[in-house]
């Protein structure tokens, strides 16, 4: 009697380690799976010349790599931006609804006439 109950014991012991090492397991592989991809940093110029609502997000309006003019603090259109974004596919959801104004502000200090 006494050795069933101890028996019975372990096999519960037992059974709750497996199901507390399966739920472990579960949760890592999910959080691993809601990872997102990394990111690289890259740098896109402005190419537009309006300065109308909309035009700091439109895409047309942006090409990879730094800007060949000498950006500055000073004046009404952006220059450089240095965001999280591969490609332009990328760019164009981060900037997507971005009010000219936001768009400036992500490098205040990168501004062209």
């Amino acid at each position: 009697m006494k050795n069933t109950f101890a028996l019975k014991t372990s096999f519960f012991t037992l059974i709750l380690a497996l199901i507390a090492i399966g739920t472990f397991a579960f949760t890592a592989v999910m959080n691993k799976a809601k990872t997102p991809a990394n990111k690289a940093v890259s740098t896109y110029h402005f190419t537009g010349d309006s300065n109308d609502e909309g035009q700091f997000s439109d895409i047309e309006n942006w090409e990879p790599g730094p800007a060949t003019d000498a950006c500055g603090d000073r004046g009404e259109k952006p220059c450089e931006i240095s965001v999280e974004a591969n490609d332009l596919d990328e760019l164009e959801t981060f900037l997507s609804g971005m009010s000219n104004q936001a768009v400036l502000q992500l490098n205040p200090n990168s501004k062209r006439p």
